[in-house]
């Protein structure tokens, strides 16, 4: 039985492979998958996490959405860094070109097509993303799970201060500050339709104390609806990726539904 499963698996992301080769794309200097459903007025655009140890990014819950009727726009975070794991879709040396490329793919994909619904979704790195975009261009719903909020901070230490000084060109407390900032500034602008938030989270894991707390208490303090699932007892980050799937699938189809 244990070979089979293995062998389902393998077959599974061979066909995902192919998948994914050909509908591939690249946009500027975004690298980005969009698979389109005629009888779908929804558009679901979905971030990625950081990669594991010594892979390269790779497009994140495409198998997990596979089975939702909807238009799904995946998007990949492949800025070159010494550790190789993205830029938070912004760019690099101070110039967040990524993000000009990422709001411009959405504006024409949107364009191309009559939406009712945009949701973005990511976990991590991704969740920060596809809050921060979703809120910038006024997505109708965010799902995310434990994202990273001060970013600027998260990226100081020894660890992460290499990929801190890709996106901004150096590692100064200016650069700290701007990425600690960037994404409450964009929940206080006037936005004419705020997204409405769903965030999972784990009270015990150490991202709800350092990001998600702060992150709660402003998205309340700029008329955000937030819709909190926390149920959980997990204390190590990784473990997002096993309960934060589940989630997302569920809100998705809710949202859909509505």
């Amino acid at each position: 039985m244990a070979k089979i499963k293995q062998l389902l698996r393998k077959v599974k992301r061979l066909i995902l492979k192919n998948r994914i080769k050909k509908h591939e794309k690249l946009f500027d200097r975004l690298s980005y998958c969009f698979f389109p459903c005629e009888k779908s007025k929804t558009l679901i655009v979905v971030f990625s996490a950081f990669p594991g140890k010594d892979c390269p990014p790779v497009y994140n819950y495409l198998t997990t959405l596979s089975g939702i009727k909807a238009n799904k726009l995946f998007l990949l975070d492949d800025v070159w860094n010494p550790v190789n794991v993205g830029s938070y879709y912004l760019g690099k040396d101070g110039d967040w070109y990524l993000e000009q490329d990422v709001l411009d793919l959405l504006q024409k994909i949107k364009a191309e097509h009559a939406y009712d619904k945009v949701i973005t979704v990511g976990s991590s790195k991704g969740g920060t993303s596809a809050l921060y975009f979703g809120i910038k261009t006024e997505a109708d719903t965010c799902i995310i799970g434990a994202p990273q909020y001060h970013v600027g901070s998260y990226l100081s230490s020894e660890h992460s201060r290499p990929i801190l000084k890709v996106i901004m060109g150096d590692s100064s407390q200016s650069s700290i500050d701007k990425l600690n900032s960037y994404i409450v500034d964009e929940m206080r602008k006037d936005h004419s339709k705020k997204s409405t938030i769903y965030i999972h989270y784990s009270p015990k894991e150490h991202t709800y104390k350092d990001h998600i707390k702060d992150m709660i208490a402003d998205l309340h303090e700029n008329g955000y609806q937030v819709i909190e699932d926390n149920a959980y007892d997990y204390e190590q980050h990784s473990d997002v990726a096993k309960h934060f799937p589940a989630y997302l699938v569920s809100t998705v189809k809710r949202e859909i539904q509505d």
